[in-house]
């Protein structure tokens, strides 16, 4: 049986596919994107191929939720300690190609664990859109190219 390469890949209980694996775990993480301005505690869990986080608890007025995203549809993701931005410490990211932006918000004394791990997936994974990009030679102030 040949699998499809773009079908979505089986996902067990902890909606990591099968084929995944976890590699770092981080409880207690709020949060907060477009479509959830107030933020919501949870599990991110860092796998060879995604960031996966899901909602700890649930209730009638918040029902479980979870959030994934490739590595390879991380368009950046920076640590923030500017906490005049309105945010504790935490990991900015833009995801996908609308630019979605999303905060994780973990203890922190696991900020810089986390923004490791985050680095650590996204150079082991490369990054889908800089294999379609032209190399263009820096310019120096001297004229010449690097």
């Amino acid at each position: 049986m040949v699998r499809d390469p773009n079908a979505e890949e089986p996902r067990s209980q902890n909606g990591v596919g099968e084929q995944d694996q976890v590699l770092r775990s981080f409880v207690n993480v709020r949060l907060v994107d477009e479509a959830h301005t107030d933020s919501l505690i949870g599990t991110l869990q860092i796998t060879q191929k995604t960031v996966l986080w899901q909602s700890s608890s649930s209730s009638q007025s918040q029902p479980p939720s979870e959030w994934t995203v490739n590595f390879t549809d991380i368009n950046l993701h920076a640590m923030s300690t500017d906490e005049s931005s309105g945010y504790p410490p935490s990991i900015y990211a833009q995801t996908g190609e609308e630019f979605k932006e999303v905060r994780m918000i973990p203890e922190e004394s696991q900020l810089r664990e986390l923004y490791d791990a985050l680095c650590e997936g996204v150079a082991r994974n490369g990054d889908a859109a800089s294999s379609d990009m032209e190399h263009v030679p820096l310019e120096t102030t001297d004229g010449q190219g690097q």
